[in-house]
């Protein structure tokens, strides 16, 4: 999704929820975080101690909006979650706001989030998800088009379920908001050994 395209589609729902669930998701974050999928820097002013954040966002137009945001001290890079030039065990956190949805291919993203967080490790994620009855449906319908003019964005993705099956562990998490019907969870989960 281009930035343009972004500040369209997201730009009122950043105003009306996201950014007070940002907060409660970043706010208390200590030691090396990834900000995988930074979009356009929208998490950056709530990190507490910006030197020990790693963003990396892939597309160019969404880094360069990214890099104007970017306080004094954070890394910003260009890098897709599939293939993270990290090495092993190198975060403490790892951070995905919105991000989930677009990737091309999320088991092998999982994968990667699985080994670049350290042995105690956090994925802490603000994702939309696949809604249930006809709302589920109609994400079903609608997601080859909508992907194609939202970045790549799946309206039908099963995070959670992924998440389960990808070698994480679920911990505190919850519908943050509904919107359009579609449920915005938010939460952590932690690597399993």
């Amino acid at each position: 999704m281009n930035g343009c395209c972004y500040d369209t589609l997201i730009g009122p729902l950043e105003r009306w929820r996201l950014k007070n669930t940002r907060r409660e998701l970043l706010g208390a974050l200590e030691g090396q975080i990834l900000d995988l999928g930074a979009g356009t820097g929208a998490n950056f002013a709530f990190f507490q101690n910006p030197s020990q954040v790693v963003a990396a966002e892939p597309d160019p137009e969404l880094r360069r909006q990214a890099d104007r945001r970017r306080p004094e001290g954070l890394t910003l890079l260009d890098s897709r979650a599939e293939d993270l030039p990290f090495d092993n065990e190198s975060f403490d956190h790892v951070i995905t706001t919105l991000v989930l949805c677009t990737v091309d291919d999320l088991e092998i993203s999982l994968q990667q989030i699985h080994r670049v967080l350290k042995p105690e490790g956090r994925l802490h994620f603000l994702e939309h998800l696949r809604g249930d009855g006809f709302i589920g449906t109609l994400h079903d319908v609608c997601t080859p088009a909508w992907s194609k003019i939202a970045g790549g964005c799946h309206l039908n993705r099963r995070t959670l379920q992924t998440l389960r099956e990808s070698g994480f562990s679920l911990e505190a998490h919850h519908t943050a908001f509904k919107f359009l019907g579609t449920p915005f969870e938010i939460g952590s989960a932690r690597k399993k050994p």
